[in-house]
């Protein structure tokens, strides 16, 4: 029977060439022939019954199956029709073959796609150990680099991190581990970030992800003084002036000690001391904190010293200036209650003995008193 002849009644069935049983079925919409019995379910083309035409020598006679007579036949109905092609291209004998050089073709696919790309421009590593080091008008970043034949990027904004390599200033571009950003201000904050980074084709290529660190330079004096602060004593005390806000010192970063030819020379032209004593309104930690500050923006290095007398309530104040040639010498520069006179005065400060102060510049100035013995005193450079 030719596969015009099946294709005119497609509920006859003939011989199955595999299992012998009266179980091939045609197919008319997919042209193919198909095993009706369980143990079977084979698939044929015409091509593949002729070649087995041609071994076997008997064939059975065709019988005709009714559907509604035949359950069995509702049983294995198989795949709908949507599904069919996929289920005949399972089932197709050389199937095996064409699925395996497909998934090798997806594979080939996948590996020139993804993983090539990886192999031969791999992901830059991230940088680790990433560092920022507060100085005197400068921050030191450091960092490890990943992979040696990495480069690195670092950003820097005084705003907020930056969130790409083009987002702030770009400082250092290079692959060394340590980088010093200067001149910098004092006092303010710098926000970094780093990435790797390497030229493909000449477009730089950052790594996926980034590190954040942030420095605020600061000046630090020999004797461990900041650029800016208060007069305390322990973590108790507070000196605070007659307006009652807190003594604050500015320093300098340029300052020196002075000679004392240089400190008579600032005394002399300074009008601190010319300032009239107010208990309301300006006392002693008021004159010592104008004098110290005047001094330090003129270059010359002081210190502010409170002093604490024996059977008194109430301190006192005075300055202290490292001069390079006569050591260290008390300047108390506070002034009188009365008269416009010169008021700067030296003093031998020392604990347990009498605070008795003397004119700087006797032909101006006028005479002064003891104040008491000293019972303690302390220095806040």
């Amino acid at each position: 029977m030719n596969e015009a002849t099946m294709s005119q009644n497609d509920n006859q069935l003939q011989e199955c060439p595999d299992c012998k049983q009266d179980s091939l079925k045609y197919d008319s919409q997919y042209k193919l022939y198909e095993c009706q019995d369980e143990r079977c379910k084979r698939i044929f083309n015409q091509r593949d019954l002729d070649r087995k035409s041609e071994v076997l020598s008997d064939t059975k006679p065709k019988t005709t199956v009714d559907r509604a007579q035949s359950p069995s036949y509702l049983q294995r109905i198989g795949p709908a029709p949507a599904m069919r092609p996929i289920a005949s291209i399972k089932k197709f004998p050389y199937s095996g073959t064409v699925a395996i050089i497909s998934i090798c073709i997806i594979v080939t696919l996948i590996m020139i796609i993804v993983v090539y790309p990886l192999v031969v421009n791999p992901p830059l590593s991230l940088p680790t150990q990433f560092r920022v080091t507060e100085g005197n008008m400068q921050n030191t970043v450091t960092w490890e680099m990943a992979d040696s034949f990495d480069e690195v990027v670092i950003v820097c904004s005084t705003t907020a991190y930056p969130e790409s390599a083009d987002d702030g200033e770009q400082i250092y571009r290079g692959s060394g581990a340590r980088y010093v950003h200067e001149p910098l201000d004092n006092n303010q904050k710098y926000y970094y970030a780093i990435w790797s980074v390497k030229s493909v084709n000449g477009v730089p290529q950052y790594s996926a992800t980034n590190d954040f660190m942030s420095g605020t330079p600061y000046w630090e004096g020999s004797n461990g003084e900041p650029i800016t602060e208060y007069v305390d004593y322990g973590s108790n005390y507070r000196v605070a002036g007659a307006d009652g806000n807190w003594i604050e010192l500015t320093n300098n970063i340029a300052a020196e000690d002075p000679s004392w030819k240089v400190l008579r020379s600032f005394l002399r032209q300074d009008q601190t001391d010319r300032e009239i004593y107010d208990d309301d309104l300006f006392v002693c930690g008021d004159f010592a904190e104008m004098l110290h500050n005047n001094a330090e923006e003129a270059g010359v290095r002081t210190a502010y010293v409170v002093i604490f007398f024996e059977d008194e309530e109430v301190g006192h104040t005075c300055n202290l200036f490292n001069t390079t040639d006569r050591g260290l010498v008390y300047i108390d520069c506070t002034g009188s209650k009365t008269a416009d006179v010169n008021a700067d005065k030296e003093v031998q400060l020392t604990e347990g003995k009498q605070y008795s102060p003397f004119a700087v510049f006797p032909v101006f100035g006028g005479s002064w008193g003891d104040m008491g013995i000293v019972e303690e005193f302390w220095v806040v450079w």
